[in-house]
């Protein structure tokens, strides 16, 4: 799952399905990006999710501004684990699951999320974006 802002309240909605059924396995990773740290809508639910589900759910939180700004420095300060710059190839190569059989990433965000990580939000997957140069295609890729 990839989310950006509001881009959450369908993820949210998706994890408490997925995670509270008995019978379901599915492993998530969830990056989620905001502007700052106040910015990160459900955060106490998400990392009580993360809890609960420790060995279903992981959740990289990604803050935009620079690493020199304000509310960033304070959550470095608290010990807040995320990573700096907005969502890219490099970051999911590195945070999310590989491509493979079964592997599905879901994308919720801005506009130009979208134009970045898939080449838009209707049109199939763009050759040269984010998500197809890693290896996703258009039936991995699920957009909202």
């Amino acid at each position: 799952m990839i989310a950006g802002g509001t881009g959450i309240a369908p993820m949210i909605q998706a994890l408490h399905a997925l995670l509270e059924d008995p019978t379901d396995e599915t492993k998530i990773r969830l990056l989620y990006g905001n502007k700052d740290l106040y910015g990160i809508m459900l955060k106490t639910e998400l990392d009580d999710m993360v809890e609960r589900h420790r060995d279903r759910l992981e959740v990289y939180y990604v803050l935009g501004q620079e690493e020199a700004d304000e509310t960033n420095a304070r959550a470095k300060e608290a010990n807040f684990i995320h990573e700096i710059g907005w969502i890219n190839e490099e970051k999911i190569r590195r945070l999310a699951f590989p491509v493979g059989e079964g592997s599905i990433v879901w994308v919720c965000g801005v506009d130009a999320m979208y134009d970045s990580l898939a080449g838009s939000r209707a049109k199939p997957l763009s050759e040269g974006s984010a998500l197809h140069n890693l290896g996703y295609r258009d039936d991995s890729v699920w957009r909202s």
